[in-house]
């Protein structure tokens, strides 16, 4: 999503949901108004009908995301691997910073070794209210929405170009959705990986 700076270089922002189902996206044809804000997006900008994700895990897409190759290029192909394998490797957030970018990203927890061409990379650290830095990581979405609008508003460098990563996590497990759709029906097998979740609306939200 890009804007205008003073000297014409676009704002950059990227915005990751994990683990969203594009079928249960309005703009994607679903029938429920599950995605207001991203149908308005969307009817704005460009909607892309047909697109493939690079790995279907978290620790393999994300840095083809930034560095724009397949895992098998990048390095990153398995869990548990070590993520300096990215330390040579360039990165989206490296080009931009070499050409005068603030780099701000708020990722609520992703280390897959992306963090080193970031000024700042929650939750690694964190600036405070008196812009000290500190460990703090995003605690949910909404969390990582204020840290990101904290840091928009903060920066000192207003005349200069930035690029924002928030990465937003709340369809992932293990799900702890907001009211009124906190009553949640738990069929299957237990646990955090294996439960598989059914939610509906609390009666009570109804009345």
């Amino acid at each position: 999503m890009p804007a205008s700076t003073p000297r014409g270089r676009p704002n950059v922002l990227l915005i990751t949901v994990d683990t969203l189902r594009p079928d249960h996206l309005g703009c994607y044809g679903y029938s429920r108004p599950t995605s207001p804000y991203i149908d308005t997006l969307a009817r704005r900008g460009v909607l892309f009908r047909v697109a493939i994700t690079a790995a279907g895990r978290t620790v393999q897409s994300f840095p083809s995301i930034l560095t724009g190759v397949y895992p098998m290029a990048h390095g990153l192909r398995y869990e548990g691997q070590n993520y300096e394998i990215l330390a040579g490797r360039l990165t989206l957030t490296r080009a931009l910073k070499d050409s005068g970018y603030e780099c701000f990203a708020v990722t609520q927890g992703l280390n897959v070794g992306l963090h080193r061409d970031f000024d700042i990379y929650d939750p690694d650290i964190y600036l405070d209210p008196q812009g000290n830095k500190v460990y703090l990581p995003a605690k949910n979405d909404s969390d990582a929405s204020r840290k990101a609008i904290q840091w928009l508003r903060g920066r000192k460098r207003k005349d200069a170009p930035f690029f924002l990563w928030v990465r937003y996590n709340a369809p992932h497990w293990p799900y702890d959705p907001p009211a009124p759709y906190a009553h949640v029906q738990r069929g299957g097998r237990t646990g955090r990986r294996a439960g598989r979740y059914h939610l509906r609306q609390d009666p009570a939200a109804r009345a």
